[in-house]
């Protein structure tokens, strides 16, 4: 059984008290409904948000939910970071003459130097089944905002296949994920959309339209992240190729002209296994993985966790025998700590060979060195 927004807002959130170690828990609609209309810039500056549950904002296993479905708004400007948790947002509906139609309106960050005091933040969230109409509609957001030297983040978000992003404003702005961004300092990572991208004069796949500067520390990075739709990544306007907006292991089933760091593919080359030979810049170790039928899926926190050296010391090599057409394979952290440790007695005149990516750490939390696992070893007399 799954519980369905009622249309109200919550006045508190299911736990927590805002910070990094103990975040404000988001469990319901009523609750997500309560953060995304939150004005007051002290509630959200600097404090920390997550989702403890998939969200149904609407019935959408109902074909027709469309035509009575409960409306979302969102009025207020976030300051904070938001993690999904690998958590799913369903059923949102939002139709808006005018303004922004997204998940959350915009963000505002304080920032008044190139160094980042107050960034901004989403990440590991999903939108599905979903239909945002209006002048600027976005997913996830509407636009990132604030001050001169603004910094947000989205990392490891995703529209699906029946998400549809509309703009029918004669100066309408679309995307996939952000309607707008406009001289920011801007970092989307991991981050995909295969949903359907309706009219509008500026559209684009992850962002509907980005407005450039002449500053390198306003600049936008799009990385390690694909769309399947019939729109380009972003709006091929003057400012998509502009020596601020730069692309890394972007994949894309539409062309955008005058840019390096796209590549363009068929769905068909992104579809299953042919993703790994096709996709050579995603991380199909920690991040991403395979689906038969499918475009690559993202693993959720909980999946990354499973692939992150957890600090033992494996009894056995994942196979081989340690000769040099037949070395010891090494597929993790444990096993990799197990040769380290051998020492020159267990590994002269030994051969091993890595068979994936390893991850000692959660290097994709900016902190990570913090609490890091911290490796040790001896002298090593083998083959690597």
């Amino acid at each position: 059984e799954f519980d369905i927004w009622d249309g109200t807002t919550a006045t508190n959130f299911a736990g927590g008290t805002g910070t990094k170690e103990d975040p404000y828990l988001i469990s319901n609609g009523a609750e997500l409904h309560y953060l995304a209309n939150i004005t007051n810039a002290a509630d959200t500056q600097g404090k920390y948000f997550k989702l403890t549950n998939d969200i149904y904002l609407n019935n959408v296993f109902d074909s027709n939910w469309k035509a009575n479905a409960k409306p979302w708004s969102s009025t207020g400007l976030f300051r904070g970071h938001l993690d999904g948790d690998g958590h799913v947002i369903y059923g949102v509906y939002y139709v808006k003459t005018s303004g922004w139609s997204a998940l959350l309106n915009s963000t505002h960050c304080a920032d008044s130097t190139d160094t980042p005091q107050n960034p901004i933040s989403i990440k590991n969230l999903g939108i599905e089944n979903s239909y945002f109409n209006g002048k600027f509609a976005g997913a996830i957001l509407g636009k990132p905002d604030g001050n001169t030297y603004a910094h947000f983040t989205m990392e490891n978000c995703y529209a699906g296949a029946d998400v549809e992003v509309i703009s029918k404003h004669t100066s309408g702005r679309c995307g996939g994920l952000i309607a707008s961004i406009e001289k920011k300092n801007v970092t989307i990572n991991n981050c995909y959309f295969t949903g359907k991208i309706g009219a509008g004069k500026f559209k684009g796949g992850l962002v509907g339209f980005i407005t450039a500067t002449q500053d390198v520390a306003k600049t936008v990075k799009i990385s390690n992240s694909y769309i399947v739709t019939d729109v380009p990544v972003v709006s091929d306007s003057t400012y998509a190729g502009s020596q601020y907006v730069k692309y890394d292991n972007v994949y894309s089933t539409e062309e955008l002209s005058n840019v390096t760091g796209i590549t363009v593919l068929t769905k068909e080359q992104m579809t299953g296994e042919a993703a790994k030979t096709n996709m050579l810049g995603l991380d199909f170790t920690l991040f991403w993985k395979t689906d038969a039928g499918s475009t690559p899926k993202l693993y959720t926190p909980a999946e990354r966790s499973k692939k992150i050296w957890d600090g033992t010391t494996a009894t056995n090599f994942a196979g081989g025998t340690g000769t040099k057409t037949d070395p010891y394979l090494i597929s993790n952290g444990a096993e990799l700590h197990k040769m380290a440790m051998a020492g020159a007695g267990g590994t002269k005149g030994k051969y091993y060979k890595l068979t994936d990516n390893i991850y000692l750490n959660d290097v994709s939390n900016s902190d990570w060195k913090t609490n890091a696992k911290p490796w040790s070893s001896k002298a090593f007399y083998g083959h690597l």
